[in-house]
């Protein structure tokens, strides 16, 4: 490594104070993404999940880039086994790319060669398995998780690597993050089955870049840790239309706009009923669809699951304390309650609404009235949370 590049992963180079000169100073170096249109890729099913006549390696053509932030999101169209064509979305979780995901929000970190060569040292140095279990164990005890590009200043707190692998760490929280985030996904889409094409689009398969596309090092392919380079991915249904934060300027009758709305907040209460609540909820999240209007939610990567709340409520209070102030803890634990209170403060169906609400006002001078679900109703002792609620 050039020592211009030595400069780049300088902690002190990575300061907060310097954001400008730390793009500029790595920009030369990036990698760009093989995610273009007219591109094309290989992609291995992992789980076919609606029992479609796809083979296990199949090659897919990059119609259009829908998006690309915490993860690339992209429409393809790929041949069945009988050769006629299926338009899907494919959604891979690539740390290499997304400018939400490897940024902190004012800097973005591109993918370059010097990280890929870091992470490749961390791999076979063996240091990627005792980081990840750290970070896992770490994340289980902290009050706010850190995110990856804390783990390239020098006041990360791990004194055991200092500054001098700060790429490395970074490069590896960014795999776990995108591990997390399609474990989360395709739980989501698992848990809300019942909801597939009608409010969400179906889930058809889950994937990973393999043959020609596959960047696992060919000396490890056939090895444990080839885990580290895997591409993995979702297949969905596609679903023709807009985006509802683009209402204002659709081609739908203003008239519908606020019986639309109302479908969408409805829906996302639904969805909260079932057990799951999103933690990135917003309008740009909902695609209309062109021809029947329904709305339809996407992107589960970052929600949570009701009876999970359960799992992690019985593993804190399983570790230590008295048995007597234990069971007093878990007469006082009312899932359903905990959930509502979680539920309302997240608040999917006003993140949806409100926004609307105010945009259209804002952009066209409508005004919609829309009906927003008292989830207080649905707790069991809403007292113990709301005082003051009156039923």
């Amino acid at each position: 490594m050039s020592s211009a590049m030595r400069v780049v992963f300088r902690t002190d180079d990575i300061s907060e104070s310097e954001p400008e000169r730390l793009a500029e100073m790595i920009t030369a170096a990036r990698i760009a993404t093989p995610y273009v249109e007219g591109a094309s890729l290989q992609l291995e099913i992992m789980r076919n999940y609606q029992d479609l006549p796809l083979p296990q390696v199949t090659s897919a053509s990059i119609v259009k880039i829908l998006g690309v932030t915490m993860s690339s999101v992209m429409r393809i169209i790929l041949r069945l086994d009988s050769g006629e064509p299926l338009e899907a979305v494919l959604k891979l979780f690539d740390r290499r790319f997304g400018e939400d995901l490897r940024s902190n929000g004012r800097v973005h970190w591109p993918y370059m060669r010097a990280s890929e060569k870091g992470f490749n040292s961390m791999v076979r140095r063996n240091d990627m398995d005792r980081f990840i279990t750290k970070l896992l164990q770490d994340r289980e005890k902290a009050m706010l998780e850190k995110r990856p590009w804390h783990f390239l200043s020098d006041d990360d707190g791990d004194d055991d690597d200092g500054g001098e692998h700060a790429i490395d760490r970074f490069e590896a929280a960014v795999w776990q993050e995108c591990e997390d985030m399609f474990e989360c996904e395709v739980k989501a889409y698992e848990h809300l089955k019942g909801f597939q094409g009608t409010g969400i689009p179906r889930l058809l398969a889950t994937v990973r870049l393999a043959g020609a596309s596959s960047i696992v090092p060919s000396d490890l392919i056939n090895e444990p840790a080839a885990k580290y380079w895997h591409v993995k991915g979702i297949l969905l249904q596609y679903i023709p239309g807009i985006n509802l934060m683009n209402l204002d300027s659709s081609s739908i009758d203003v008239k519908e706009w606020e019986p639309l709305v109302q479908r969408s907040v409805d829906l996302a209460h639904e969805i909260n009923k079932s057990g799951l609540v999103m933690d990135d909820c917003s309008p740009r999240n909902v695609i209309v669809h062109q021809q029947s209007q329904q709305p339809f939610f996407i992107d589960f990567a970052q929600s949570w699951l009701k009876h999970e709340m359960r799992i992690s409520w019985e593993t804190s209070s399983s570790s230590g304390g008295e048995e007597e102030e234990k069971k007093e803890e878990e007469d006082d634990f009312i899932l359903d309650d905990e959930y509502w209170d979680r539920a309302g403060t997240t608040d999917n169906p006003g993140a949806i609404g409100a926004v609307m609400t105010t945009r259209l006002k804002r952009e066209k001078g409508v005004e919609i009235k829309i009906q927003y679900p008292d989830t207080i109703k649905l707790m069991v002792r809403p007292q113990d949370y709301y005082p003051d609620y009156q039923p």
